[in-house]
């Protein structure tokens, strides 16, 4: 990868764990990784946030059918104890909403399904 001046990639959750097992090292001539299509795994996006933190990690999250991503995270650091990743904010042209088994939005805190909107 750095042999190539690749400064960005972006990967499906599954190929960026096998590649922060094996690879370690991969990452060090990168500036950004966005993981995405699936959640991503605690333990591998810390490691990578340790190693090298310099590194812009992102979370992306959208469902398949899109396209492309619904929401980004920018990755800071994982939090001892945390059981995932945020999936962040929706991007620019995009909405995401909370709702009930009517279609009504929950207050923040209340479980729901997620929905989303927006061009692409």
């Amino acid at each position: 990868v750095a042999g190539c001046g690749v400064t960005v990639l972006q990967l499906s959750a599954s190929l960026f764990n096998v590649l922060v097992d094996d690879f370690p090292g991969l990452f060090a001539g990168l500036r950004t990784v966005m993981t995405a299509g699936e959640a991503a795994s605690v333990s591998h996006v810390a490691r990578v946030c340790e190693r090298h933190p310099g590194l812009r990690v992102l979370n992306g999250y959208g469902p398949v059918e899109s396209m492309g991503f619904t929401t980004s995270h920018l990755v800071s650091g994982v939090a001892e104890g945390a059981v995932s990743v945020p999936i962040g904010v929706p991007l620019a042209g995009k909405r995401v909403f909370v709702l009930d088994e009517w279609l009504r939005p929950v207050p923040v805190g209340v479980p729901g399904e997620l929905y989303m909107a927006g061009s692409g």
